[in-house]
């Protein structure tokens, strides 16, 4: 991975936030800089494949955000990520990154989701 490279993975429930903030940081730095992968694109929109057994979406994400790193990209990964079926892919990619990694969980009650 180059050492320009840092990884963001930005977990929460469904409308805590995850995708503004990663638009947000995006558009603060220079263009080309962040890429921000999500989970609810690539699983919905690209492959259109239900959670119930994402095995394609987990390794389209993982082979996104390999790439972006090599790069050197601000990579933010953003989603829900159940443990028990993202974790493994997510423990893969930070212990295969030699940058900066930095993991949010947003835990925004349901009245502020509101």
């Amino acid at each position: 991975m180059s050492p320009l490279s840092v990884l963001v993975i930005l977990r929460g429930n469904s409308a805590s936030g995850k995708s503004t903030i990663a638009r947000r940081v995006q558009h603060a730095l220079p263009r080309g800089r962040v890429a921000v992968v999500g989970q609810d694109h690539v699983r919905r929109d690209l492959l259109r494949e239900r959670d119930v057994d994402p095995v394609e979406t987990i390794d389209l994400l993982e082979l996104i955000v390999r790439r972006c790193l090599e790069r050197g990209r601000v990579v933010i990964l953003e989603g829900i990520f159940k443990e028990a079926t993202y974790g493994p892919m997510m423990q893969g990619l930070l212990a295969g990154h030699d940058g900066p990694a930095l993991v949010y969980y947003l835990d925004v009650s349901l009245p502020e989701t509101l």
